[in-house]
């Protein structure tokens, strides 16, 4: 134990700042969750949101059948595929993407990869390079 005394967390706030600003960081603004220009190149590139996407997007859903999961696909909502990594932190089609219904894209944003893999017993990163190997884009690599 030290002898010091402790500080007031609005002085260690205060010093935090002072810092910050000596530094040249911005501490007003949060930071984006993802980077949305790198998202848009990569799309304009053709690494996502392509053709396999489109196809994988219509699939059935990965957890359609389990005991631990009620399917929310319907009529009025498109099939989608949920990107393990995410687009705007570099992920890309090949590889990358799952099956989902809509319920099952909303858990995964709303959990960890690892929470999803422990609850429906699965390897989701082996199972998504499977997919993209038996799909029809298999040799195209994007």
């Amino acid at each position: 134990m030290t002898d010091r005394p402790r500080q007031h967390n609005s002085t260690l706030r205060a010093s935090a700042k002072r810092l910050a600003r000596t530094k040249g960081l911005e501490t007003r603004k949060r930071m984006n969750p993802y980077n949305r220009k790198r998202k848009a190149k990569r799309k304009a590139e053709g690494l996502v949101y392509g053709p396999y996407y489109i196809w994988a997007a219509a699939q059935p859903c990965e957890e359609a059948g389990s005991p631990l999961h009620r399917c929310g696909r319907s009529a009025d909502r498109r099939p989608e595929a949920h990107h393990l990594k995410h687009v705007g932190s570099g992920g890309k089609d090949a590889g990358n993407l799952i099956f989902t219904c809509h319920a099952l894209h909303d858990e995964f944003h709303s959990k960890t990869l690892g929470d999803m893999e422990h609850k429906y017993r699965k390897d989701y990163r082996a199972r998504a390079v499977a997919l993209f190997e038996r799909s029809p884009f298999a040799g195209e690599g994007k």
